[in-house]
């Protein structure tokens, strides 16, 4: 949520992935691995943004779903990317072994891996129902599986976050201006620095040319969008998450990992249920405020407990450990590792944005660095 690619002008200043640190996808790169930044809709769901990630991926037109794009009232197909990201994806090599990816996703970027890994092996049904065989996008047709070899996420609130039901009124306020901001920079030149990908809806444009002012105060087109189903914001509440997790499953040709965020252990909660003021940093500040409000209540049948609690400042630890309906397992060596299971590693005490390199001391930014480094090594030592 909130984030961008290396081909946005803010990533020049401050990649997301690295932040203080520097371009982790180019010290990565430089230690000997082929590491990509691409960028999809920051506010944008998981199905649509798994969509946008599968076209830069592979090449072609982004493909929303016939039977999506009509239950959300928005357009069918998206931007064109003449060049795919990897272009040896699931060729054979001399030896016999297929080329495959690696996928990492931070925060919200972990449910879409998730969904797009989902929809590479499985496909989806409605879409199958509602389109032609020599019209629909091959990402729905599926079996496409094995071309994904590792799923790792991070800081990734699986089972969707407490915070929207501190004050739900103040969230659904707050969700309508960032669409009403993202309007507005879409259809400016601002949208090149930062890229909403919202012109499905028609809220942003894709080039000069599909940009304007008038397009700029598309209220009832936010509108519509806020209060619909397919944003980042639905699919982050704990019901939204819920349905999302109903429907995706993990892949038996994949290796699946997740790495759960803490910065505040609470000992023992007070009556409002809030996080102390030593842990607030001023961008995360409601969202840090308002996790873990509710500790006693069920939404959608899910029991807010102690458990959720702990948090990063921005998703709560508990989620972010594995979805609840999907097997999970703690990491014991890469010798154990089995398909299609969650590998739980450690937690890592840091905060939200931490983990992706907004950190300043030395001996944080050479830890933070190595975790990654070493996470691939391991992954590529991994049986296909």
């Amino acid at each position: 949520m909130y984030g961008f690619g290396e081909d946005e002008k803010i990533n020049n200043f401050l990649p997301y992935w690295g932040m203080y640190t520097g371009s982790l996808t180019k010290y990565l790169n430089d230690n000997g691995f082929e590491c990509y930044a691409p960028s999809v809709g920051p506010i944008s769901s998981a199905w649509d943004r798994a969509c946008e990630l599968y076209a830069q991926l592979f090449g072609g037109t982004v493909d929303y779903g016939v039977a999506h794009s009509k239950e959300h009232n928005h357009h069918r197909f998206g931007r064109t990317f003449d060049t795919p990201i990897v272009k040896d994806v699931g060729k054979r090599n001399a030896d016999g072994t297929i080329n495959k990816i690696n996928l990492i996703g931070h925060s919200f970027g972990g449910e879409t891996i998730r969904m797009l890994t989902h929809l590479l092996n499985n496909g989806s049904s409605d879409e199958r129902k509602s389109t032609s065989t020599n019209d629909i996008s091959p990402l729905f047709v599926g079996g496409k599986g094995r071309l994904v070899h590792s799923v790792s996420t991070v800081a990734s609130p699986h089972n969707g976050i407490t915070t929207f039901y501190a004050n739900r009124f103040a969230f659904d306020i707050d969700n309508y201006k960032m669409f009403l901001v993202a309007n507005i920079i879409g259809n400016t030149r601002l949208n090149d620095f930062y890229d909403f990908h919202l012109e499905q809806f028609d809220l942003s444009g894709t080039s000069q040319k599909t940009r304007s002012l008038g397009k700029a105060f598309n209220t009832v087109g936010v509108a519509e969008v806020v209060q619909g189903r397919d944003n980042v914001y639905y699919d982050l509440s704990l019901y939204g998450a819920k349905k999302m997790n109903q429907f995706l499953r993990t892949s038996p040709h994949s290796y699946y990992f997740s790495f759960a965020t803490c910065s505040k252990i609470r000992k023992k909660a007070d009556k409002s249920h809030r996080i102390s003021i030593d842990s607030i940093s001023l961008a995360l500040r409601k969202l840090e405020m308002s996790i873990g409000t509710y500790p006693t209540k069920m939404f959608s049948n899910i029991k807010v407990d102690e458990k959720w609690l702990a948090s990063d400042g921005a998703a709560n630890t508990y989620s972010s450990l594995a979805p609840l309906d999907e097997p999970s397992t703690r990491f014991s060596g890469s010798e154990r590792v089995e398909k299609g299971i969650w590998n739980i590693m450690d937690i890592q005490y840091v905060k939200h944005m931490e983990i992706v390199g907004k950190v300043y001391r030395k001996s944080d930014r050479d830890s933070f660095r190595t975790l990654f480094l070493d996470h691939l090594t391991m992954i590529n030592s991994l049986n296909d």
